[in-house]
This record gives structure tokens, C-alpha cells and sequence, in this order.
């Protein structure tokens, strides 16, 4: 007799081939489950069996096959490369197979098929390996997420909007890695520190080509610069005169100023409000005491209030 095994596990394709010798023809041949009529025995799952041939002469003989397994198909490892960045996509995995029968075939979740499997982010991924007997494995793996490091960014308003002399610095919290730092693409070392106010990117690189990026606001005290009184007393006493403002002036660019009556009147107006001052008259008289209304604008800047004429 002889047999062959089952190609994978689980599949009832096994065989038993029956030969007879000697005796008196013809043969029947008898198992537990009853007689057998052809030598060759198919779709038979893996285990023992036991026959009884009798010839026709009542002699009779005992048999005893098994059918076995194939070396069952197994993953034997999954080498993964985890990607060189937290948000990185250059993982690599390649499953190591045993047993079966080669060649395989790998069938992975995105399609794709092939020994292994690059460009991969962070995540969960499936493989199935099919062997040349068409026997199936599936196996899941994960290619491990890097801790996400943090940039960090302090900053110090600047004096207004026109001067770079607000602060930022910057650091990350995270693995202990070698940085450089960028501010709107400018090595922080090369500005010293120092920055306009407004909205910035900052950006962090490692040792490893990874790149951090936060957005940051630096404020200004441009308003702090300006100084605009609540009163004057245009009588000619050489003291509060006049309408004085004052400022640094390089924070207020194309500066402008314009006085309302309580009625909406018009009754100064002036494009260089830090040295053209209001001496508190109207076509050559003085106004009367009261709270008049003022509007003092430039580049990116608007304020506006009140003023007092006391006589």
C-alpha cells in the first residue's frame, strides 16, 4: 500500500493506493466504514485507517495506513522596521515562512503583492502567504507609532510692529535628540532671538531629517509707545497749549489724526499728528469748552477717544 499526505491542514485531500499480491482472486477489500470498492482511496482526511483484504478463498489480510501532514505552514518571524520619523512612511516589514511547500506567494492588505512590504506608516497591517499546495496563513502585525515629540515656543511681544525686537525661544520635549531651529525658514542662531511681532512658523528639525512645525503669534505694545492726553487748555499760558501726542514714531507709520466736534464737525485734521499739534481753534477761534472726539490711525494701528478743551 501507499499513501500521500494531506497537503495543508484541514483539507481532505489525502490518498491511500491499495496493492494486492498473492492469494486467490479476486479481492474484496473492507473498513470500519463498510467495503471499499477501488484500490485507490481519495479525499480522505489525515489519520490511521485500518482494511481487511479477503480474497476468494475467504483469506484474509490486515492493513493498517496513515495519513499525514505536510510540514504546516507558519510564520516563523516578521522583521519590521519602524519609520525614522513619528509621522514617517518609510517602515519596511518581510515575514520569514516555514514549512508548506515552496515557492510562496505574500498577499498584503494594501493590495500589493511581494516578499515584503515598504513605505509603510505607523499602523496595523495584514498578510496572507499562499503556498505552491494553495495552502493559506494569515497573520497581523503593527508597525509601532514613535512617541510624537512637542515643540516648544516662548516669545515677548516687540515694541511694535515695525521693530524686530520681540524675543521667542524655542526647545522640544521629547526623546533627547540634536535640533535645529527655523523661523519662517531662518535659522534661529542667524536672527539672534529676535522677531517681528505677527504670526511666525517655527520649525524644529533632528538629528534624523524629522521635522516639527508650530505656529506662533508674537504680540506688540505698540500702544504702550503712545502717549494721547485726555486734555489741553489753549490759553495761551505756555503750559498744555495744545494738542500734543507723542510717540515713537517709527512704530506708527503714515500716522493720522482727525477731531470731531460732539456734533460730527469736523475741526482739525493733520497728517503729521507728532509735530503738527491742535492749539484748540477753528477758523482762527477758539472752540468752546467741551469733550471733543478724536481718531488717531497709522499702519496697522487705530485708536480712538477723547479729548477735553478746558478754557
Amino acid at each position: 500500500d501507499s499513501t500521500t499526505n494531506t497537503s495543508c491542514v484541514n483539507v481532505h485531500d489525502g490518498k491511500i493506493h491499495l496493492t494486492m499480491q498473492g492469494g486467490t482472486p479476486p479481492y474484496s477489500i473492507k473498513s470500519p466504514l463498510g467495503e471499499i470498492l477501488s484500490r485507490t482511496i481519495t479525499k480522505m482526511p489525515l489519520g490511521n485507517y485500518s482494511f481487511s483484504v479477503v480474497d476468494s478463498l475467504g483469506c484474509t489480510v490486515l492493513l493498517n495506513c496513515n495519513i499525514g501532514k505536510n510540514a504546516p505552514l507558519v510564520f516563523s518571524n516578521v522583521a519590521i522596521k519602524t519609520p525614522s520619523c513619528y509621522d514617517g512612511s518609510d517602515g519596511y516589514a518581510k515575514p520569514s515562512v516555514e514549512g508548506g511547500k515552496p515557492p510562496y506567494t505574500f498577499h498584503w492588505s494594501n493590495k500589493k503583492v511581494g516578499p515584503f512590504m515598504d513605505n509603510l506608516k505607523p499602523g496595523r497591517y495584514d498578510v496572507s502567504v499562499v503556498d505552491k499546495n494553495g495552502c493559506h496563513l494569515y497573520t497581523t502585525f503593527d508597525v509601532p507609532f514613535l512617541p510624537v515629540p512637542k515643540l516648544l515656543a516662548s516669545t515677548s511681544p516687540s515694541t511694535c510692529m515695525q521693530k524686530p525686537d520681540g524675543t521667542i525661544s524655542m526647545g522640544v520635549e521629547g526623546p533627547p535628540k540634536q535640533y535645529t531651529y527655523y523661523v519662517d525658514e531662518i535659522p534661529l542662531d542667524q536672527i539672534n532671538g529676535k522677531i517681528m511681532a505677527g504670526y511666525h512658523t517655527a520649525k524644529a528639525i533632528d538629528e534624523d531629517g524629522c521635522e516639527l512645525y508650530k505656529s506662533i503669534y508674537v504680540d506688540s505694545r505698540q500702544d504702550r509707545t503712545l502717549f494721547i492726553p485726555n486734555s489741553f487748555t489753549p490759553n495761551y499760558d505756555g503750559q498744555n497749549d495744545s494738542f500734543e501726542i507723542w510717540a515713537d514714531e517709527i512704530c506708527f507709520p503714515n500716522a493720522k489724526l482727525k477731531v470731531y466736534s460732539r456734533w460730527g464737525q469736523e475741526v482739525f485734521s493733520t497728517e503729521n499728528p507728532f509735530s503738527e499739534f491742535w492749539n484748540g481753534t477753528l477758523d482762527g477761534k477758539i472752540v468752546p469748552q467741551n469733550v471733543y472726539y478724536y481718531i488717531f490711525e497709522s499702519d496697522h494701528f487705530k485708536k480712538h477717544g477723547f479729548i477735553t478743551v478746558l478754557l
